[in-house]
């Protein structure tokens, strides 16, 4: 994630939609990477056994996560690009689906397998939810 410093200048700069797709890509970029791939398997093969491993998985990245979305869809919502719901509603909204995906994801790169299907789908639903929220759709 960027720092909530550069959060103004994001917000200018794109519509929700393509930050919706642009976090996608950024962080399929992130996970490939030989270290980081390794650092995520790591995380998510020991957060049931190791507790610093399930912490820093809930406070680093689902709340870390869901805290920074609802910063964004905040400013979104102030610009009045997307529709005036809670943004905190909207960030578990958008991102608890897309931490399923990402399993799959890491999952199915755990064992060598095709990644295609389950990218397809976590662009889908990026576009799906950018539609649903987005003013520019009414």
């Amino acid at each position: 994630m960027p720092p909530l410093e550069r959060v103004d200048d994001i917000v200018a700069a794109m519509d929700p939609k393509s930050f919706l797709l642009t976090g996608l890509r950024n962080f399929r970029d992130h996970v490939q990477s030989p270290k980081m791939e390794q650092i995520w398997r790591i995380i998510y093969l020991e957060q049931c056994r190791n507790p610093m491993a399930r912490e820093m998985y809930v406070t680093e990245i689902v709340q870390g996560v869901t805290a920074f979305l609802e910063v964004v869809f905040r400013k979104y919502i102030e610009r009045n690009q997307i529709r005036p719901y809670d943004p905190k509603t909207l960030a578990v909204e958008y991102q608890y689906p897309l931490f399923a995906m990402i399993s799959e994801f890491i999952l199915l790169r755990l064992d060598r397998r095709s990644t295609e299907e389950i990218e397809r789908r976590m662009t889908d639903h990026a576009v799906f939810f950018s539609h649903l929220i987005c003013r520019s759709e009414e």
